[in-house]
This record gives C-alpha cells, structure tokens and sequence, in this order.
C-alpha cells in the first residue's frame, strides 16, 4: 500500500474547504498555539472557528491526516493519506493543482505485526470523569471520547507508519481509540 505526502500554501477559505470537504463530524482534532493545546471532536461548524482562533493544528480520520501552521497571511499544509490528492479531492481541481509531493514517489506504508503495535498511549494514567490526570503535567487532560470509569484503559492514538526504504519516515495519525476498544484489544 502506498501512502502520499503533499504540501502547499492556502488561504482561510481553502483551508476552511480543505477541513470541509475531507474530514466529517467528530474526527479527531489537536489544535495548538502559545498558549494553548486542544485535543477535540470535530464539529464541521467550528471550521473557520479554528482557523482564526489556532496558530496551528492536524486532523486525522480513517481517510487522511491534514496539518497546517500559520503563515502570514495565509496557512501552509501538509496532506498525508493512502489514497491520491485527485480522489481525495475530486471535484476540486483549484486545490488538486496547488499540492506539491514531498518526494518523488510515493511512500510505502508499513504494516504493524500484532494489535498491540498499532498504537501509542496518550498522557493520563487515571480517569476522572472526562479528564486525564498526570503527575508531570499540572493540569487535567481532555480526550474527546468519554472514559468509561476508573478502570477504563489509557488512551490511544492509532498510526499508519510511512517509509521511503531508505533514510525517510514519518507518521500518519488515524484515530483516537474509543477507550473501551483499547481495553477489548487487551483482552484479546
């Protein structure tokens, strides 16, 4: 399988229409700026919300991962996704044609060998309603899927792993564990 890497500059708009168009609600979201860092649901309504509010952020669902950072007037992004920028984006040639590939062929996705290595844990070790706690971290921490109790398992961001077979690597988040889905993986 082949994953793809593109990069390109847009304005609020087309940033706006990327987040839009790619991503649905409640797909996992981390925003962040100086003072700041957000790991939320995404609500297709708050679209243009995060861009004037967040110097930069990624989302990520099954399909892709799109990640931006402000610059000047305008954002510079990043698209990672096992699927093409022309399928992704179908109907949308003004955007299809500003994507740059980060290298000269695609990457290769590298496939995990057992369920326990397709995720990394979050911080938080105890669950206190909808909050995180962390000793090194003075402050409660927010998941956007609920915990089901005090035994509920830490959370856990799934990947896609992209390699160039060389030197080149870089991961593609996929999605937040549901924290019950953690503990199941577990058990079985």
């Amino acid at each position: 399988m082949n994953g793809y890497v593109h990069f390109a500059d847009f304005n609020a708009d087309e940033l706006k229409m990327l987040l839009t168009h790619l991503f649905q609600a409640n797909d996992d979201l981390i925003v962040r700026r100086v003072d700041a860092i957000e790991f939320l649901a995404f609500a297709l309504d708050q679209a243009g919300a995060l861009i004037a509010d967040w110097e930069e952020g990624q989302i990520f669902s099954d399909k892709a991962e799109l990640r931006w950072k402000r610059k000047n007037d305008g954002w510079t992004c990043l698209l990672l996704s096992e699927q093409s920028k022309e399928l992704l984006l179908a109907g949308y040639n003004e955007l299809i044609a500003k994507w740059q590939a980060v290298a000269g062929k695609p990457f290769a996705v590298v496939p995990h060998f057992n369920q326990s290595d397709r995720g990394f844990l979050l911080w938080g070790t105890r669950p206190d309603a909808d909050q995180w706690w962390e000793t090194r971290i003075p402050r409660p921490l927010h998941y956007p899927r609920p915990s089901k109790g005090r035994n509920s398992s830490t959370p856990q961001l799934t990947y896609q792993l992209y390699s160039d077979g060389e030197d080149k690597e870089t991961v593609r988040w996929v999605r937040l564990l549901k924290l019950t889905e953690v503990k199941q993986d577990a058990i079985n």
